[in-house]
């Protein structure tokens, strides 16, 4: 009996410093070890594209019916699978929500056609080479039937509808005129299985959840997770990352990641050469979190309480007069100045030229401790205060940048 695996959106996570650095080919490698027939993306991963380049790159069965670009379709529109003699056609349109500014950036030369005029384009010529016809709804936001009731009633030709909404806790099967309509509940924890037979040129469909959780992970895919995060460790951490003094060689990639991230959404945020902090940010922002995925969730309960941060200027003389005063807090870290022995001394460096003696250099200091420190001993009233919470900033920012470019 053929198995047909399809995975109904969000299949990588853009949260994932690893899918970020290999742009997601780790992400491609695993969906082809476990021969996965179709994939259909969203449209956050779609407008990540200018980044990821998965048309490309990725090597992968992707669909999507409604989505364009400069007026040529994104992915395959649609898919016919052969099962037997029987074929079933393969139709996914995305029902995304208006994307907010950032978002709307990145998708400014994407065109999304409405649902019912991509089937209207496509079924007529499907039905007559195809015995059974399947719709796949991605980010789906209504939970009601509206949306899958108004095409099962304009289009009774569709065998199956498959949508998705998050507040299901268990598959719901509905019959809408000549269609059978399948909700799942979003879970990283279940599957939906789905056995189609066919009996005198009728489709007869059954459908049930499934939870992993009984089931113990596959050996064979484990050593192969571990094989590949090895040689990114290896790759990435010697040669792309530029880690912060706190990050050794021996840092795991997701934090030395996620804390490089920090730095330069503070700098393009802010413009800063130099951040200064105490280490407890640091200690937030790396502890808890697991190599293989960084979760918004589980970031956003370990972040900092949001601070005033404070925006100066210094000379490259006051910048190493603090940093090498003995009497300073131990804990103070400074974000952007390098230091390299170089024969017989030390030569400090911020983004990658000289610290020159005379010239001033734009410093954001994260906390209102740290900033009356460093406003004592430089002897200043000359200063900025920003009140933004750049933590949530952050987070944001996980979906938006790529990072390394």
């Amino acid at each position: 009996m053929p198995i047909f695996l399809v995975d109904t959106g969000n299949f990588w996570n853009y949260a994932d410093p690893y899918t970020r650095l290999t742009k997601a080919k780790i992400n491609a490698k695993l969906a082809r070890k476990l021969h996965y027939n179709l994939l259909t993306p969203t449209l956050k991963q779609i407008a990540l594209q200018k980044f990821y380049s998965p048309r490309s790159s990725l090597k992968l069965p992707l669909l999507t019916t409604n989505l364009l670009h400069q007026s040529t379709y994104l992915f395959p529109p649609y898919h016919i699978l052969h099962v037997g003699k029987k074929k079933i056609a393969v139709l996914a349109t995305t029902l995304p929500s208006p994307p907010k500014p950032p978002m709307a950036k990145l998708l400014q030369n994407i065109q999304i056609l409405p649902a019912s005029s991509s089937l209207h384009q496509f079924l007529p010529a499907l039905l007559p080479q195809t015995d059974t016809t399947l719709l796949i709804l991605t980010e789906k936001k209504l939970p009601n039937l509206l949306q899958e009731a108004a095409l099962a009633s304009r289009y009774n030709q569709l065998d199956i509808i498959l949508s998705s909404y998050p507040s299901n806790t268990q598959l719901q099967h509905y019959r809408i005129a000549n269609t059978n309509v399948f909700q799942q509940p979003h879970s990283n924890h279940q599957i939906s299985q789905f056995h189609l037979r066919w009996k005198h040129r009728t489709l007869q469909i059954q459908g049930k959840q499934i939870s992993l959780n009984p089931y113990p992970p596959d050996q064979e895919i484990l050593q192969f997770l571990a094989k590949q995060f090895q040689n990114l460790e290896k790759k990435y951490i010697s040669s792309t990352l530029t880690l912060p003094p706190i990050c050794s060689r021996n840092t795991p990639l997701s934090q030395a990641y996620l804390t490089q991230t920090f730095y330069l959404l503070l700098q393009r945020e802010t413009q800063a050469q130099l951040i200064l902090h105490t280490s407890h940010y640091h200690l937030n922002l790396q502890n808890h979190f697991p190599l293989s995925f960084l979760l918004l969730p589980t970031l956003k309960s370990h972040l900092p309480p949001h601070e005033i941060a404070l925006k100066l200027q210094l000379t490259g003389q006051q910048i190493l007069a603090f940093y090498k005063h003995p009497l300073r807090s131990s804990n103070i870290l400074f974000a952007g100045l390098n230091e390299k022995q170089q024969e017989k001394q030390i030569v400090y460096s911020i983004a990658n030229q000289p610290v020159l003696p005379n010239k001033k250099y734009t410093i954001l200091c994260l906390g209102l401790p740290l900033a009356k420190e460093i406003l004592e001993f430089a002897g200043t009233n000359e200063f900025q205060i920003l009140r933004k919470n750049f933590f949530t900033t952050f987070l944001d920012a996980l979906d938006i940048y790529s990072f390394p470019k």
